[in-house]
């Protein structure tokens, strides 16, 4: 369950910071 957690926080942190630095424009 450790590794599922580990790899679901990083994987929000991409998301956010994805949308964010492909559409700086939008902010």
């Amino acid at each position: 369950m450790v590794g599922r957690t580990a790899t679901s926080r990083p994987i929000v942190r991409l998301d956010l910071t994805l949308p964010q630095a492909t559409r700086p424009q939008a902010r």
